[in-house]
């Protein structure tokens, strides 16, 4: 059975029940803004290139994957 101290993920840097700082959670909450508003750019974008006819990132990627193995 695993010990005690041996905690992964998330919990790596929250051993022994240690709080986390004021400092840590606000790091937190502005990189999870960060990764809001780059999925949000992300699906502007995307949904500007559909409307024009365009493929995606994406999509451009799957077409070449397909195409490399057909």
């Amino acid at each position: 059975m695993a010990n005690k101290n041996s905690a992964k993920g998330a919990k790596k840097g929250r051993r022994f029940n240690r709080p986390r700082s004021e400092k840590a959670k606000r790091l937190c909450a502005e990189r999870k803004d960060a990764r809001k508003a780059a999925a949000a750019a992300a699906t502007k974008r995307n949904a500007e290139l559909r409307a024009s006819g365009q493929m995606t990132a994406w999509e451009l990627s799957k077409a070449a994957r397909y195409a490399k193995r057909h």
